[in-house]
């Protein structure tokens, strides 16, 4: 039976439903506030990581590579996030990835040895480069470059290193010494595995049943991160 939308259960209802994904893009305008001093910079990555995932392949459910940043913008801003490192860092969480499974493709590097500290010396170079880039772009407008520092480290957090099994590179977000850069990296993950497992209908049961375990792996560290933290 259908609830009545003017009923209490319908109010909860809409509390508690499962979030939906979008399917197609947005500007940056509607992902970020543009009266916001930090506009700009969204502005800049939103070009950027739009560049870079127009190279990209569809997703396993074909939609475009680009609505998955999207969609960890939309549901951190669903959850009234306003924190622009998190917005920011939502939008590249996956950039500096992306470039080096680029740079393993067209070079053909292997994941032996000598092709993962290949790998892991151009991740070096990628971030340098778009943390000189940022930096410029905070010096051309006058804003602070903290947010630039604060933005890399919680992208650094969020980057799987090659030489890192998936569950390694998630307790690495556990394991950092600042938990301000900890929280803002967390926020961003349980977005972005959200995202994926709403979009788990392409895959196979295996599968689907892996994805879920990542999510309760996720969960359960989050769990016992803020158990340990506020009691």
């Amino acid at each position: 039976m259908t609830l009545q939308k003017t009923t209490r259960e319908y109010k909860a209802y809409k509390i508690l439903q499962h979030w939906k994904r979008a399917k197609k893009t947005f500007p940056p305008e509607e992902l970020f506030d543009k009266k916001n001093l930090y506009y700009p910079l969204f502005q800049y990555l939103f070009k950027i990581t739009k560049d870079l995932y127009s190279d990209l392949p569809k997703r396993k459910n074909g939609e475009k590579a680009f609505v998955h940043p999207i969609n960890i913008v939309l549901a951190l801003k669903e959850a009234n996030i306003t924190d622009e490192i998190v917005l920011c860092g939502g939008l590249i969480h996956d950039y500096v990835e992306e470039k080096v499974d680029i740079y393993k493709r067209e070079n053909k590097i292997e994941l032996n040895k000598k092709g993962i500290k290949t790998l892991d010396d151009y991740e070096v170079v990628v971030f340098e480069k778009l943390e000189k880039e940022l930096n410029d772009i905070c010096s051309k407008l006058n804003l602070d470059k903290i947010i630039i520092k604060k933005l890399i480290n919680v992208t650094k957090l969020l980057t799987r290193h090659k030489r890192d099994y998936y569950f390694q590179s998630i307790s690495n977000i556990f394991n950092f010494s600042e938990d301000e850069i900890t929280h803002r990296a967390l926020l961003i993950k349980l977005s972005d595995r959200m995202h994926n497992i709403l979009c788990i209908d392409c895959f196979n049961e295996e599968e689907r049943i892996y994805q879920c375990f990542k999510n309760l792996f996720l969960l359960n560290s989050a769990k016992k991160f803020i158990i340990e933290k506020y009691g």
